[in-house]
Order: C-alpha cells, then structure tokens, then sequence
C-alpha cells in the first residue's frame, strides 16, 4: 500500500490571499488536488491543513481522504510533512509526497511517479523539471524516519539532494508549474490549457516491480 500526503497547510504569503481556494474550471486548486490524489493508486491519502483550515475541509467534502491540521503549520512545510508522513499506517510501504498549488499535476501524473519507484529498486522517485527534482516525489518507508526529521520551509528538497543518484528522476514537466506568486497565477489561468487528466488506472493498476 502507497499513501498519499497532500501539503495544504501554508499561508500563501507571497499570494497574500488564501490560493488554494482560487476557482480552475469551477473547482478550488485544494479539490482539485484531493481528487487528483483520490483518482490515483494511492490510499490512503492524507491532507495536512493550517491556514484556513475549516474552510479548506469543506472544500474537500465528499472525498475519500483523510484531512488533518498541523498546529505547527507556520513553522514550514517540514512540520507539515512530519505531521502527514507521521499519520499513515503501518501498512504503507511507501508514501508520495504532493503538493496542492501544482495544478498540472493530476492522477496520471502521480500514478506514472509511483510505477517508477516500482520498476527502479531505489529508495525515491522524484519528479524532474527544471534543472532540478522535487515534488511530487514516491519515498520509502525506511526514509520515514528521515522525513520526519525535517525541520524548516525547504520541505523535502533537502533530503532529496542529498540521495543523489539513489533517487529515480522522473521527467515530470506538469510539476515545474506551482503557484506561489499571483503572477503565476495570472500566467496558468490565462495559458489556455488549465484542465488536468485525472484518469488513471486506479488502486489496481497495471505497473509492478517490487515485492
């Protein structure tokens, strides 16, 4: 089993307004994400929630998913991780690391990054864009300890690095766009093309390779 973290938390500082609620095609970035998740081979999936806690749940309505709120949210993202990685169960044997302001990547996405991690032997598989590897990014359990080890606002990135080469890149261009500034924003509302394939091949699907 592969559990899903979905980060939530922040405070969109640099957005200065609540982003995760902007509307895509009728639907806040914070539901599109949960369902992105949702559609994918991931269970469980878990929501860590900070700022707008109450009003983001809501948003998540109806979703087979579990939303929880890091108090310590405003310490950085690493709190948030620690919290999320720290809720799943026993039984995961691996956990995919997303985020919910990137809102090219869908179900599609996330399945193609898990089938990587299978079929490579290594530790993590990590999404490649950009010159560099980040989120959304598959880690095994026994990088557990090291994720909730995290401290600060670098997230993961820090403990990707130093992996080096016993992390799988996984050539994901949907993951360079996140929106943290309102430019941005403006940018993927106005590129014409806002709509994410959520299809995927479920819980069941079709890639192996460890086990």
């Amino acid at each position: 089993m592969i559990g899903a973290v979905l980060l939530a938390a922040g405070g969109a500082v640099r957005m200065r307004r609540p982003k995760l609620l902007l509307a895509v095609e009728g639907e806040s970035l914070v539901r599109r994400a949960g369902e992105a998740a949702c559609a994918s081979r991931c269970r469980p999936v878990v929501v860590v929630l900070g700022a707008n806690a109450r009003t983001l749940a809501g948003e998540l309505a109806g979703l087979r998913l579990r939303p929880m709120i890091n108090p310590l949210w405003r310490s950085g993202l690493a709190s948030s991780i620690r919290a999320g990685v720290g809720s799943l169960p026993r039984s995961c044997e691996a956990a995919v690391l997303l985020l919910a302001d990137q809102p090219r990547v869908g179900a599609a996405e996330i399945d193609r990054l898990i089938c990587a991690w299978l079929r490579s032997g290594r530790p993590v598989a990590a999404a490649s864009y950009g010159g560099t590897v980040g989120a959304p990014a598959v880690f095994e359990r026994a990088l557990f300890p090291a994720l909730r080890a995290l401290r600060g606002d670098a997230g993961a990135k820090q403990l990707l690095h130093g992996l080096g080469d016993r992390v799988e890149k996984v050539p994901l261009k949907e993951g360079a766009e996140d929106l943290d500034t309102w430019e941005q924003w403006e940018r993927f509302r106005n590129s014409g093309r806002p709509s994410v394939l959520q299809q995927s091949h479920g819980p069941g699907g079709a890639c192996t390779g460890r086990g």
